[in-house]
């Protein structure tokens, strides 16, 4: 329709969203995830957890969905969906296997370790002159030194132009040991609004108002067309195959 929108394209959307995926292109590219493996619902439970507590290096193990639920974290566990009945944290093989027991839609499920460390978010915003910047909030609120900063900042840019994704976005960090930052998640189309993260960020980098800060997105807007359009790389499409092919079992 050739009409400009501001953020990520249909390819690195797709791709962030997809858990698994991302974390093996990310992995390839020498982001530092968490221990993953996909979950073989098919499997009997019990015997699906001792393979995956295995295959993990330390516990506990988080469960999370492939790809986005369908619908929110209900307020009340007797609203849970299908989706989150299964998801969850499990510190031992018994509690695993509970978990895979209840899963019983054709979602697909990543088994990762919980990483502990302090969560640190880091908004990716261009510039005057469409130049991706990674930015923090300012170091109080987060009393950490400047090494830890840097490499959490470097790793969110290479997440993102490994990811394709162009545009505002937050990535989601833990600092394991206050000073290794392992990549968690990314929300490609993050919130924008006065009081949100990304115009904290703006502001306090660079002295935006609101509306100046939503104009400087403005000029990054792009379309279809124009959108950087690097073609998929080789491991992503092999490893999405993959994916796609565990899925329809």
């Amino acid at each position: 329709m050739g009409i400009p929108y501001v953020g990520s394209g249909v390819l690195g959307t797709a791709l962030a969203a997809h858990q698994y995926s991302a974390r093996q292109l990310l992995r390839h590219a020498g982001v530092r995830v968490p221990h993953h493996v996909l979950i073989n619902a098919s499997n009997q439970p019990r015997a699906e957890a001792s393979r995956i507590f295995n295959q993990l290096p330390l516990s506990p193990v988080r469960i999370l969905p492939v790809t986005p639920p369908t619908q929110p974290l209900p307020a009340r566990a007797e609203e849970e969906s299908e989706e989150w009945r299964c998801t969850g944290l499990a510190h031992s093989r018994d509690e695993l296997a509970d978990l895979i027991a209840r899963h019983r839609s054709r979602a697909a499920l990543l088994a990762e370790t919980e990483i502990p460390g302090r969560g640190l978010c880091v908004g990716i915003l261009p510039e005057r002159s469409g130049r991706p910047r990674a930015l923090t909030l300012p170091a109080q609120a987060h009393p950490l030194g400047d090494e830890a900063l840097n490499h959490a900042r470097d790793m969110a840019r290479r997440a993102h132009r490994t990811l394709h994704l162009r545009g505002p976005a937050v990535h989601h960090l833990t600092l394991e040991g206050s000073t290794r930052p392992v990549w968690l998640s990314v929300e490609t189309h993050p919130c924008l609004s006065g009081d949100g993260l990304l115009a904290g960020m703006a502001a306090s980098r660079w002295g935006l108002s609101h509306p100046e800060f939503i104009g400087q997105l403005l000029q990054s807007a792009t379309t279809d067309a124009t959108a950087h359009t690097d073609a998929l790389p080789t491991p992503a499409a092999a490893n999405i195959a993959l994916v796609s092919e565990r899925e329809r079992r």
